[in-house]
């Protein structure tokens, strides 16, 4: 029956692994996928959709953090049992928050009180290799940059999302990693402008470095302080980008 229902997805404004968990969450509250029932491998739902197996895996992620799948490993990926097909969290944030300035202004405050604190969680709590791994994602986009330069906001909004769930999940919180997956949702709109402006993506990537040397370091205190920090200076670049209406 999948077949019948998904469709291949092509770029968009969105991540294309944003664009497969939507044809899944659908599917799942419209009861095409019962509660239980098994998704068809990896590398079968990659050929559905025409995307890479990584795309896949992000997508599963994300799935997995707003509760609508579990993955055992070995076994494979299940709809989740306790699925609550009238409101997930997305639905229950988007009731709190608007997509005018007022609302993002409130969502960014909440975002200042809880991302740093879990970025000392992470660097407490995370093993010497998630830290490592962290490191080398901010290291291996700065040598991309440098290669393709940095026009594609598109890539540059890909990874700070990356970068930032890496570190919710280094936290070993399964509610902070859900929402931490509708935050960043929710001010999609603004990181995707802030993300244009000529030197954000060099600004983020340098302030990154500092997060994930910290976090490596299992310094809770630096990693506190300069995600801090990198949430002020991104901030001020979103409403000052707002502002001057550059995009809007």
């Amino acid at each position: 029956m999948y077949r019948l229902n998904f469709k291949p997805v092509k770029e968009s404004k969105r991540p294309l692994y944003e664009d497969i968990s939507l044809q899944i969450k659908a599917l799942i509250l419209k009861g095409g996928l019962h509660p239980g029932e098994q998704l068809p491998p990896e590398r079968e739902l990659a050929g559905v959709f025409g995307v890479s197996r990584t795309c896949i895996r992000e997508s599963i992620k994300s799935l997995a953090a707003l509760g609508f799948v579990s993955v055992e490993h070995g076994r494979g990926v299940f709809v989740a049992k306790d699925v609550n097909k009238d409101e997930d969290l997305s639905q229950i944030m988007s009731k709190l928050f608007t997509s005018d300035r007022g609302g993002l202004k409130d969502l960014f405050e909440i975002r200042k009180l809880i991302e740093p604190q879990a970025t000392a969680w992470a660097a407490a709590r995370c093993s010497d290799d998630e830290g490592a791994v962290i490191v080398k994602t901010v290291a291996d986009f700065m040598k991309q940059q440098e290669i393709e330069g940095n026009t594609n906001f598109i890539k540059a909004w890909e990874y700070d999302t990356k970068f930032h769930l890496m570190i919710a999940e280094a936290t070993k919180n399964e509610v902070l990693v859900r929402m931490m997956h509708s935050i960043l949702d929710f001010l999609a709109e603004g990181r995707k402008n802030t993300l244009r402006l000529r030197e954000r993506p060099i600004k983020s990537l340098d302030e990154h470095l500092r997060i994930a040397q910290a976090i490596q370091n299992h310094n809770a205190q630096e990693a506190e302080r300069v995600m801090r920090a990198h949430l002020d200076s991104v901030e001020a670049d979103m409403f000052e980008a707002e502002e001057k209406n550059k995009f809007f």
